[in-house]
């Protein structure tokens, strides 16, 4: 399914389905998966500066962790040589992908608002789900910024 030969530079893409299936040149990072998973907290914060390819690692967890993922898109990268961490964990989560790059808001209202819209909550909505699953959130922020004190 990947191409072969990886021709084009990559430039502004952040989905991974779309780097490996369409030719872009791509330095694995796959790596970050088994760390993840082998030194893992109760909260992962992956901070980087701008244009360190936040956006994309999220996107390359959501597609090794989500439901019913294309195994073929890590054919050849580092994390498909640890066949037993693959088989145990890939594919195997409901993912909830969440950007907040859209968020930019003035005061706490609105951003708070648009954080919910982003998530397709209702602003007063705050009891959490009955049911508890182990879910992966992607969540991007890139370009999301609050100016507000409190």
């Amino acid at each position: 399914m990947c191409n072969p030969v990886k021709e084009m530079h990559l430039i502004g893409i952040e989905s991974f389905e779309e780097i490996r299936t369409d030719g872009f040149y791509y330095i694995d990072k796959t790596g970050l998966i088994r760390d993840l998973l082998n030194k893992r907290g109760k909260v992962n914060l992956f901070t980087r500066p701008r244009r360190f390819g936040k956006s994309l690692n999220m996107s390359m967890l959501k597609y090794f962790f989500e439901y019913g993922c294309d195994k073929t898109l890590f054919e050849g990268l580092e994390i498909s040589k640890d066949t037993a961490l693959t088989e145990r964990h890939m594919g195997q989560y409901p993912v909830i992908s969440i950007s907040l790059k859209s968020v930019n808001g003035a005061n706490y209202a609105t951003a708070r608002s648009l954080m919910c819209s982003a998530a397709s909550l209702r602003p007063t909505q705050t009891e959490p789900p009955a049911k508890k699953w182990n879910v992966v959130v992607a969540l991007s922020c890139r370009n999301a910024s609050t100016r507000y004190s409190r």
